[in-house]
């Protein structure tokens, strides 16, 4: 499988199976947004993934924030206007979580997370 020209948004990045995710895709050749409350981790990953030749980025967010879930979402919208998700997470129980809406334009359908 070849994900080269897409963008990624992995939460929870930082150990365990969101970071195998976030190197499995990028080793596919997706831009990765790497996601989790542990900056240091994430930012590191990403360092190591750049390292390796691959497109990634860390952002902080605890997912059960809905505020920065949102400036999640529009981070990476500013920054590429599009993002591909297969099978995030996010733990929001509020109706009014950006998680638990489509968001518009590019990025349409594509970022989808599962709660």
């Amino acid at each position: 499988m070849n994900l080269t020209n897409n963008v990624v948004v992995v939460t929870g990045a930082s150990r365990g199976i969101g970071e195998a995710t976030a190197r499995h895709l990028a080793s596919l050749g997706a831009e990765v947004f790497l996601s989790a409350r542990n900056t240091q981790s994430i930012e590191q990953i990403a360092a190591s993934l750049r390292s390796d030749g691959q497109t990634a980025h860390a952002l902080t967010c605890d997912v059960s924030d809905a505020d920065q879930v949102k400036r999640l979402i529009e981070h990476v919208r500013r920054q590429n206007g599009s993002a591909g998700s297969s099978g995030q997470q996010c733990r929001c129980d509020r109706p009014d979580c950006p998680s638990r809406r489509q968001p518009s334009g590019r990025l349409g359908g594509a970022l989808s997370m599962s709660i």
